[in-house]
């Protein structure tokens, strides 16, 4: 009777148990994937959410300086700021921390041939003129990303008279997978009649505008894009 009793109780076989490893195992390597997973995607998210937060700045901040072109035309013959004398947009810039600067300056030929189209350049500079004390502003988008503001001198363009200043939009310090191409902003110059939103001119506005695209993360780094008329550059009263 005791022999029965004792093989009735004989427990699990090593087959069993063996088993019963692997498929504990296999559970615990799901769940520590699932984890790694979803601690990286969260890292991700905040880290796009911060990207793109810090790209609506700098929209922001680069559409108040621009409102302030050709406030005041550098010459004081004319009525109204005008593209050459007051505005410049730079074809393939690149200014250097040296000082050094290249790039070909687009004729206002092209620039009206353009039309609705617009032209892209790596810069736009112009004159914003208070109260007697002339200002000359810019902003910078090179090739490798990210988007500055310029200060100088004059409106030439030349290698003395343009400096980098503060960074509006930053290039992230991870530029890989779903960031690979955040930070990129491209500047486009438009000949057309635009009108600030909500302000009433009656039938005047102004004659350019600029398109700041840049891309975020969002949405598989979907474009993020702001638009300011240049109100200070139109057809004269």
């Amino acid at each position: 009777m005791k022999s029965s009793a004792f093989r009735a109780q004989s427990g699990f076989s090593l087959i069993e148990l063996m088993v019963t490893l692997v498929v504990s195992l296999i559970s615990i390597l799901a769940m520590l994937t699932l984890y790694q997973s979803s601690g990286r995607n969260s890292a991700e998210t905040k880290m796009g959410a911060f990207i793109d937060g810090q790209v609506q700045i700098g929209l922001l901040a680069a559409d108040k300086l621009l409102q302030g072109a050709g406030y005041q035309p550098f010459d004081p013959s004319v009525s109204v700021a005008t593209y050459g004398a007051d505005l410049l947009l730079i074809k393939d810039a690149s200014i250097q921390e040296d000082g050094t600067v290249s790039g070909t300056a687009l004729s206002k030929v092209a620039m009206d041939s353009a039309g609705s189209a617009g032209l892209v350049g790596q810069a736009l500079i112009w004159h914003a003129n208070n109260d007697g004390t002339h200002v000359y502003k810019g902003i910078y988008a090179p090739s490798t990303g990210g988007l500055w503001q310029l200060t100088g001198q004059s409106m030439s363009w030349d290698s003395t008279s343009w400096r980098k200043g503060t960074s509006l939009i930053a290039v992230p310090a991870v530029t890989d997978g779903p960031f690979q191409n955040s930070g990129q902003v491209t500047i486009r110059l438009t000949a057309a009649n635009c009108r600030p939103f909500g302000v009433n001119l009656g039938g005047l506005g102004g004659i350019y505008s600029v398109s700041l695209q840049a891309v975020g993360y969002a949405a598989s780094n979907a474009s993020q894009r702001s638009q300011t008329c240049l109100i200070n550059f139109r057809i004269p009263d």
